[in-house]
């Protein structure tokens, strides 16, 4: 799953929780908004010499009953700092700005590394300011631990998964440590899981350490009491193997695993004991 997808999966997991992660302020002041719409990109201009699958965009329209709308971009420049084109983010702002006239737009990039940039793009003749955009940064390995000490945000609990100063199977266990800490999260965790999952870039092998880790967690919810409630708890009527793959189907279809990946989550559980050998084989076999 690319980032812009997974991006998107957030968003229609927890659209106000979203808001509040990138713009707390407007949540603050304007309240939760009554409706959201995920703007499509494809359609912006391609700014000359910048690549579009170099990084994501995402634009998300709030709109409150009162009327009131506005309009989060979310830019991705994922390699380094120092990639940013500040002239790209105001092509792509205005854009939006012209689509929908009147709506306040707000770009935020998301930067992977702790590079410093500057939040303004300014072109000035003389003393005179003749253009000036200001944008938001969120810089994840200085910014987004201490935004979530701040305020317990789901959604800033699941992109901790993103953070590289720990392997990918510890930083995803702790933002599932982070998540059950939000006041959220406990709910989101079961449709959260394999987008914290898919965000931490865990492999096969990864997911198996991963789920030892939460397993040997008392504070942690069991992989397969989320993996029960992701397929509403059908394991309970039809059998433990076949809940397990129903649930893990379900993941598959909606994109968040691969089959290999959903074999993956099988072993591991038959591994951790909370799969029979025979249960896990019938499992595997089911998936395909």
């Amino acid at each position: 799953m690319r980032h812009d997808e997974a991006f998107k999966a957030l968003v229609r997991l927890a659209p106000t929780e979203f808001l509040g992660a990138f713009l707390p302020e407007i949540l603050a002041s304007e309240g939760p908004p009554a409706r959201f719409e995920i703007e499509s990109v494809e359609v912006l201009p391609v700014l000359p010499g910048a690549e579009r699958s170099r990084f994501f965009d995402v634009a998300i329209r709030y709109s409150w009953a009162d009327g009131r709308q506005r309009i989060l971009f979310l830019t991705e420049h994922w390699s380094r700092g120092r990639d940013v084109v500040p002239e790209r983010v105001a092509h792509y702002t205005t854009a939006l700005m012209l689509r929908h006239p009147g709506i306040v737009v707000v770009p935020v990039l998301v930067i992977a590394d702790a590079a410093e940039v500057l939040p303004v793009l300014e072109t000035r003749l003389g003393d005179s300011i003749i253009f000036q955009l200001t944008f938001r940064v969120l810089t994840l390995p200085r910014d987004l631990l201490h935004r979530w000490r701040q305020n317990q945000n789901a959604i800033l609990a699941i992109l901790a998964a993103l953070l590289t100063d720990l392997d990918p199977p510890h930083r995803a266990h702790r933002a599932v440590g982070l998540l059950l800490a939000s006041p959220l999260g406990r709910r989101m965790l079961p449709d959260a899981l394999p987008l914290l999952e898919n965000l931490a870039s865990l492999t096969s092998s990864g997911i198996t350490v991963f789920h030892r880790l939460l397993h040997e967690d008392p504070a942690m919810v069991s992989v397969i009491d989320l993996l029960k409630a992701e397929g509403k708890a059908e394991g309970e009527a039809v059998g433990e193997a076949k809940g397990v793959v129903n649930a893990l189907r379900n993941l598959v279809h909606a994109g968040h695993f691969s089959v290999d990946q959903a074999k993956a989550q099988v072993t591991s559980l038959e591994e951790q004991g909370k799969l029979t050998a025979t249960q896990a084989e019938q499992a595997r076999k089911m998936l395909g």
